[in-house]
């Protein structure tokens, strides 16, 4: 005996086959585009010198972001509701936040490793200070002009990290990620000081020693490289300060801040002591050989600042008996 369907239910079956069938299409290719989508965006990423982390999180958000609209086109096409759809989407978005909220607090509280990488900043600095040397000794215009280009993308990191900072709410953070926060833009404002008074020492060996054509005498240079070679020891100290918060490693850095202080004035009445014996070049370059050991007593400072951010409340009387520069 055969069975008659109606032609209605006929149409409709074929109508819902349709229908799933649109539907399974428009998720195979929001999969494709999603992928695509994700596989493009790393691409633009890896030229924006951003961390694996940072890659991560806005490929993700981007990839998930073209599956909602791909979810939203599908359940159309199954002829859901709009409000239906709506309140489909409401939570899947609530499940994607809960996902995302690790990473996105992670992003705050680690914005130094994401973005800012100190030791890019630190080695520009340290390189720069590396040719600071040869000019002292001999003047050499070639290694003033790389140490001036070295200076502007100090400057260009430094405030390309404070206008990223700038763009982090604040209000979502917790204390100990608003407490990083400051930290890093301390310590892009430090180096960004750093570097252009390096510079500014700079112009003034070469008005000194090129316009004037003087030169230190053999002490006085000495005790220059003695001062200088403290100097870069601390800036990488205090950049493993920053960057581990180790407390023995804090303490060791302000040991080593007050060792640059105690030899820094020993060396400004070792100068004094040439001038009573009138040491001809000591005399002419005596302006000069002052400025340069306040410049880099300053420099120390600014090197040595991270020990103060670890230390605050376990060292009290230390940091008191420290006290300014």
């Amino acid at each position: 005996m055969e069975i008659m369907l109606p032609d209605t239910f006929l149409t409709n079956l074929l109508g819902i086959a349709l229908r799933v069938g649109g539907a399974i299409l428009v998720m195979i290719a929001g999969r494709w585009l999603a992928r695509r989508t994700r596989s493009w965006l790393a691409s633009v990423l890896k030229r924006a010198t951003l961390t694996p982390s940072m890659e991560s999180l806005f490929e993700t958000v981007a990839y998930y972001a073209v599956w909602i609209l791909t979810l939203m086109a599908a359940l159309i096409v199954l002829g859901v509701p709009a409000t239906a759809v709506v309140a489909v989407v409401g939570v899947v978005l609530l499940l994607l936040s809960v996902a995302l909220q690790q990473s996105l607090r992670d992003l705050a509280a680690a914005v130094n490793f994401l973005l800012f990488k100190p030791f890019v900043v630190g080695d520009l600095i340290e390189t720069m200070l590396g040719h600071l040397l040869p000019v002292l000794e001999h003047n050499q215009p070639a290694a003033s002009k790389e140490l001036r280009l070295l200076n502007d993308d100090v400057a260009s990191l430094c405030r390309a990290v404070k206008l990223y900072l700038a763009q982090i709410p604040r209000e979502a953070m917790s204390e100990h990620e608003s407490r990083r926060w400051a930290e890093v833009l301390e310590l892009a404002v430090n180096l960004e000081q750093a570097g252009e008074l390096i510079e500014r020492m700079l112009g003034k060996i070469q008005n000194e020693k090129t316009a004037q054509r003087r030169a230190f005498s053999d002490k006085g240079l000495e005790e220059l490289t003695s001062l200088h070679g403290q100097l870069m020891a601390n800036l990488r100290l205090g950049l493993n300060v920053f960057l581990s918060a180790d407390h023995a490693s804090a303490s060791q850095l302000l040991r080593e801040k007050r060792r640059f202080r105690a030899q820094e004035r020993r060396l400004a009445h070792a100068h004094i002591g040439r001038l009573q014996r009138q040491v001809v070049q000591s005399i002419e370059t005596s302006s000069l050989h002052l400025e340069l050991i306040a410049d880099m007593k300053r420099l120390n400072s600014l090197f040595c600042s991270s020990a103060y951010v670890v230390l605050e409340g376990q060292e009290t009387g230390a940091l008191q008996l420290d006290g300014g520069e």
